[in-house]
């Protein structure tokens, strides 16, 4: 196809979408409001889903070796108490590829291999979008116009797109804040995988390069004020809990920490109007609870780029992206908000029905339910 694309957002979601719409042939100008690219310093899990849409985006190998993952990654209770075990191995056989474990610079560096970084506008903050009568046009909060054949929102959960779009309103509060930091990895055994407690959840992943990524969330709001120093609350929030938990809270400096609310919207099967599109969180807020954030984005650009190449036109391309994953991604938003809620019950009684049930669940039944999630679109 010929023509110029703009993409709004450039994040993992907007790169990813700049590299299938340039290998479709579009002349693409990605629109960042930040001045400089820096990442965010956090980890991320790309399950099977994922790397196969990596693949499809041909920079699979460009990625650096993942941390590793011991066999007896999974869930457990706060004290200890195994609740379910997942095996990477059998993950990669029943799926066709692994589970990686990032640094999120690292996943960035890649999609902005190749040329992408040079395609992008910084301090370009769009202010507002439109259909015009054979384009798109952007305004910019400088006061620059720019104008093409089709533009991408993949500028996140508060998306500018959306809302010059949709005006659906802001997405809602779903009752947590998350803590999430990137250490390097204190040295000792540290179990992979996420602890659950009374109304709490920690995670501890070992990521590429040695480092250590742990997240924590629980009930809470960034507009109770500044937290300049979280790591004393953090400690009382999981004293008593695995020593792994409070070594990795103990070995962050205070400014490592990133603390943000959790976001969350109803899905919704509209993202293209005309030659307009979302994508990643801007079409479909994904709660972390399935580790399903960048796997749902890349997905959407892996379906995207499938899109181009089979439609006659760009409005068809967008219709044809929208039709083939507003359910998938509905789907798993839906069960990622159960999936939290699950996580975070708070009375004991309902802890203990939920944690007798997981531990009983049979390893096969585990992995057909996660069919549903990392299996073949």
């Amino acid at each position: 196809m010929e023509g110029r694309a703009l993409v709004v957002g450039a994040g993992i979601g907007g790169l990813a979408a700049a590299r299938v719409l340039r290998a479709a042939g579009l002349e693409v100008r990605i629109l960042e409001r930040s001045p400089s690219l820096e990442p965010l310093g956090a980890g991320i899990s790309l399950w099977p889903n994922a790397v196969r849409a990596l693949r499809a985006l041909d920079i699979a190998d460009a990625l650096p070796e993942p941390g590793a993952i011991d066999r007896e990654a999974g869930l457990r209770r706060w004290d200890g108490r195994l609740l379910a075990l997942t095996d990477p191995a059998e993950i990669e056989r029943r799926y066709g590829a692994p589970i990686m474990l990032l640094q999120r610079a690292s996943l960035l560096r890649a999609l902005l291999s190749d040329g992408v970084e040079d395609l992008i506008e910084p301090d370009a903050e769009v202010l507002g979008v439109e259909n015009a009568r054979d384009g798109v046009r952007a305004v910019l909060a400088n006061g620059e116009t720019h104008e093409a054949d089709l533009l991408i929102g993949a500028d996140g959960v508060c998306s500018t797109v959306r809302e010059n779009v949709f005006g659906d309103g802001p997405p809602r509060h779903f009752g947590l804040i998350a803590y999430r930091a990137l250490i390097a990895r204190p040295k000792g055994a540290f179990w992979q995988g996420e602890y659950w407690g009374a109304g709490r959840v920690f995670g501890l992943v070992p990521l590429d390069g040695g480092h250590l990524y742990w997240f924590a969330t629980a009930p809470g709001s960034t507009k109770s004020g500044p937290e300049p120093n979280p790591i004393p609350s953090l400690l009382e929030r999981h004293r008593g809990w695995v020593p792994e938990v409070t070594e990795a809270i103990e070995a962050t400096p205070p400014e490592s920490v990133l603390r943000h609310d959790l976001l969350d919207r109803e899905p919704t099967k509209h993202w293209v109007s005309h030659r307009i599109a979302l994508l990643g969180d801007a079409a479909h807020p994904m709660l972390p609870f399935l580790g399903q954030g960048a796997c749902q984005t890349l997905e959407d650009a892996e379906a995207l780029g499938q899109a181009l190449r089979s439609a006659a036109d760009l409005p068809g391309a967008l219709r044809e992206y929208e039709q083939r994953r507003w359910r998938r991604a509905g789907r798993i938003a839906s069960l990622s908000r159960r999936m939290g809620r699950l996580a975070h019950l708070g009375p004991a009684p309902l802890r203990a029905i939920r944690d007798r049930a997981m531990a009983m669940t049979p390893a096969p039944l585990r992995l057909r339910q996660l069919d549903a999630i990392v299996g073949r679109t």
